[in-house]
């Protein structure tokens, strides 16, 4: 069975968590028992992937390797944790990718506010060569009226 993989805000979220946790100087054993606590009712697939991260970095395996055997992060996820552990700036990375899920949703609802603009844009423009085309009918007829009455 194949296990359903975070998506990009699920990401976002446990990097922004995790990267303050351990910028507060926090170890990432007791960080993930934090967020394992805080979603302790939830049974989603971070819960899961928290527990199994959990039992693996208190037998001594690096973050990127508990989060690797969960399965449900995305490989430039675990890359770039991998990159900040042996660098010595795991939260800098953290915090570089909880940005990204977030300016990916930012793009997604700008291309959507941008559309429905367009819609409404469209919509004005009818009315308004309606409503353009309607005076100057009017005006024509009035025009016409007073300028060249019936006798």
């Amino acid at each position: 069975m194949k296990v359903k993989k975070l998506d990009e805000l699920g990401v976002s979220a446990f990097c922004e968590s995790m990267g303050m946790m351990v910028q507060a100087g926090i170890t990432t054993d007791e960080a993930i028992s934090l967020l394992q606590r805080s979603g302790e009712h939830a049974g989603g697939v971070l819960e899961t992937a928290l527990a199994q991260m959990k039992e693996k970095v208190d037998e001594g395996v690096s973050l990127a390797n508990a989060m690797k055997e969960t399965d449900v992060f995305p490989d430039y996820a675990l890359r770039m944790i991998e990159a900040g552990e042996q660098s010595g700036r795991l939260e800098d990375i953290l915090f570089r990718l909880s940005g990204y899920g977030v300016v990916g949703v930012a793009t997604v609802l700008t291309v959507h506010v941008v559309s429905e603009c367009g819609q409404l844009l469209s919509c004005f423009l009818c009315f308004f060569l309606f409503c353009l085309s309607f005076a100057y009918s009017a005006y024509c007829v009035f025009y016409l009226g007073i300028a060249f009455p019936d006798k």
